[in-house]
């Protein structure tokens, strides 16, 4: 798909800056997660136009998209959570 694999350059190109694309480090290509969706034509298509980039040392250890704003039809883009789990050193507060 064309749509992907434009995806896949622009957002891996980032990780040589460590920036990596916390949805797909959390969840891999295997989720199809959608943060806009377009209708018509008696179809609906989704899009991943909403990232979050984090350096790999914030450690994400969760992702994902909340659909309840959009069931609820409080906006045309559904909003992300993420959870970090950065490392701490001894004796800091966390």
């Amino acid at each position: 798909m064309r749509w992907d694999r434009v995806e896949r350059l622009v957002l891996t190109g980032l990780a040589a800056y460590d920036l990596v694309d916390v949805y797909r480090t959390c969840n891999g290509y295997a989720v199809q997660g959608s943060s806009w969706w377009w209708t018509g034509q008696g179809k609906e298509i989704g899009r991943r136009f909403d990232h979050i980039f984090a350096a790999r040392s914030l450690n994400a250890v969760e992702c994902q998209y909340l659909e309840a704003f959009r069931a609820r039809g409080l906006s045309d883009h559904v909003p992300m959570e993420v959870r970090f789990a950065p490392p701490t050193r001894a004796g800091s507060v966390r």
